[in-house]
């Protein structure tokens, strides 16, 4: 008889620790939900200080309207640190390209990029640019190098 209620206990035991397993996986997965955000281009600005002015606000796209080639700087938020995946929605003037890279910006100053990307195209193309660890204490960063007419619509990354 004890044999019994022992075996029972343990049956029941491991019901219950197969119970507490599970509740526990399923815990820690909901914890890694993963985050797509999207920033339009017009929350960047030009790079250095003289560019500024070439860039202009047209919905959410920032064109390059009265410049030789310049840099448009956009900032990225990021919730948690890990993976990025990062894609640019650029374009060209049909015969200049627009070259789009994503920066870790490290407190240092110093910085990781990604491999620079091009379209020529003078339509939206999405450019996707890889992707990028982010470390505790570090910022992420996109850097696109804009033609005379040419533009950034949008930044979508996923972490």
């Amino acid at each position: 008889m004890f044999s019994k209620i022992v075996f029972s206990t343990i049956l029941v035991g491991r019901k219950r620790l197969l119970w507490v397993g599970l509740m526990g996986l399923a815990i820690c997965l909901a914890g890694t939900t993963a985050y797509a955000e999207t920033i339009g281009g017009h929350s960047g600005h030009g790079w250095p200080n003289e560019a500024l002015g070439c860039f202009q606000g047209s919905t959410s796209m920032m064109i390059n309207i009265q410049c030789p080639t310049k840099r448009l700087v956009i900032p990225l938020v990021a919730r948690t640190m890990g993976f990025t995946n990062i894609i640019v929605r650029a374009r060209g003037n049909g015969a200049s390209p627009t070259t789009c890279w994503g920066l870790q910006n490290n407190p240092d100053g110093s910085f990781i990029r990604t491999v620079p990307v091009s379209t020529s195209s003078s339509s939206l193309v999405p450019l996707a640019l890889g992707d990028l660890y982010l470390p505790p204490g570090n910022t992420l960063s996109v850097e696109c190098d804009v033609p005379l007419n040419g533009g950034v619509l949008s930044v979508v990354w996923t972490q």
